[in-house]
């Protein structure tokens, strides 16, 4: 099982929305796939119409707290069409906080031992954390095996991709390979895009393609539907993220390689 942090060491750089895209696409496309919500504003599990108020699921807290729950019992599964992969959620809400301690105490290797328990049945793993650095960040870099970075172009994006890149090597404790970035939410034709790509790009960063467009139906009520390429599978923004999701299997297969 490869598994990948998506991170960008800022807000609202659209990486929720694109862990869940990519994860379903991903899904769809035949592999079998959990997506961790390591976010305690809950958002991405919100994403996938896990209600914060249903006390019959069990949450990322839960499996940090109590070493004897099972993790793959926790994950709740993601109806597909028929053909597909199989997708499931490690879901959390904002008492997700309260096991920061655990966390802490354990060397912030709780995630990396809930996460083994799916490998022998599991191909990818995606983990949305929160924008700015802390222990579940930590905890997510410790766990994970690559750095998928989505932002938009722009001077602060730019700085906040070195910046992630940095911390990444810092947290998990060796230097953790960078599928790359993804431009997301973006104007498909921009100067700041034009020209952030080129930086990253003499910089040696590799920017993944296609570039995900602007669509306001996103933007308007992402939680609609779940992700886009399962609620409007049609769309051109889902397209992209298909387009997408293929670029990062090239990317870790190729890193595998290396």
């Amino acid at each position: 099982m490869h598994c990948t942090i998506v991170w960008a060491s800022k807000g609202g750089s659209g990486k929720t929305t694109t862990t869940g895209n990519l994860a379903a696409a991903l899904a769809l496309t035949g592999y079998d796939v959990v997506v961790v919500d390591a976010d305690p504003d809950g958002d991405l599990s919100h994403l996938f119409g896990i209600p914060e108020s249903d006390p019959l699921v069990i949450r990322l807290q839960h499996l940090i707290t109590d070493p004897g729950i099972f993790p793959p019992t926790a994950a709740v599964p993601v109806p597909l069409p028929a053909g597909s992969g199989t997708l499931r959620v490690l879901a959390c809400d904002q008492q997700l906080e309260q096991a920061i301690v655990a966390l802490g105490e354990n060397d912030y290797t709780d995630l990396r031992r809930i996460l083994d328990t799916f490998e022998d049945h599991t191909d990818l793993c995606l983990i949305d954390v929160p924008g700015a650095r802390g222990p579940f960040v930590t905890a997510a870099f410790r766990a994970a095996d690559s750095i998928l970075l989505p932002i938009q172009p722009g001077d602060f994006e730019r700085s906040a991709v070195h910046r992630a890149l940095a911390q990444a090597d810092t947290d998990a404790g060796y230097e953790l390979p960078a599928l790359g970035v993804a431009f997301v939410n973006t104007p498909l034709r921009s100067r700041a895009l034009r020209e952030h790509h080129l930086e990253l790009t003499d910089a040696g960063i590799h920017v993944l393609q296609p570039h995900v467009r602007r669509a306001s139906s996103v933007l308007r009520d992402p939680t609609r539907g779940g992700p886009a390429v399962i609620s409007t599978p049609k769309s051109p923004v889902a397209s992209d993220y298909r387009e997408l999701a293929a670029a990062v299997i090239d990317r870790i297969l190729r890193l595998g390689d290396q």
